[in-house]
């Protein structure tokens, strides 16, 4: 979690939010916490990344990637198929129903 921001706490009862007196208004990385990130991230994480995204693997990832296939004309009946799916998915759940057993089977066929 880097960079967060997050909004004042909330007051209570119309008074200062009793955590307040010990963190201030919003939860906040405080300097020796931002400091101990940042060594994480060049002494630790950064190495480590970078010896991963390295690996030849990716070198042979990237020859290999033009040779993947898809037919456009399936990809959009997927997609098709989606949007009535989650039609049907959120009608289910507006009516606390669920789908019977032989169609959770005939979608697991």
């Amino acid at each position: 979690l880097c960079h967060c921001t997050f909004p004042s706490f909330q007051k209570q009862g119309g008074e200062e939010a009793v955590v307040s007196k010990f963190t201030g208004n919003v939860l906040q990385l405080r300097a020796d916490g931002a400091a101990q990130q940042t060594a994480f991230r060049d002494q630790v994480l950064s190495p480590v990344l970078d010896n991963l995204l390295s690996h030849p693997d990716w070198a042979h990832f990237k020859e290999t990637l033009d040779w993947f296939y898809y037919d456009a004309e399936e990809v959009q009946h997927v997609l098709t198929e989606d949007v009535g799916w989650r039609a049907q998915r959120a009608a289910r759940a507006r009516s606390g129903t669920h789908a019977e057993p032989r169609a959770r089977e005939r979608l697991c066929d």
